[in-house]
């Protein structure tokens, strides 16, 4: 089995709802995969920062901080 787990850095994440620049994000028990904003939903841990403007059902770039 092959696989990429990334933890720290840029990278490419779906986005549920629309997050602005430099917001934390966190992910979500409703939306699979994604990551919404913080409080926004009920989430278990931040996991990075947005480094674009969201779009909701778009991947785009997160800076990931999970440690």
């Amino acid at each position: 089995m092959v696989g990429w787990i990334q933890t720290h850095g840029p990278a490419a994440v779906l986005i549920a709802g629309t997050p602005g620049v430099g917001l934390a994000v966190v992910v979500p028990a409703t939306a699979a995969g994604a990551v919404v904003i913080d409080g926004a939903a009920t989430a278990t841990k931040v996991v990075g920062s947005m480094m674009v403007t969201g779009v909701d059902g778009k991947i785009q770039a997160v800076l990931l901080t999970i440690n």
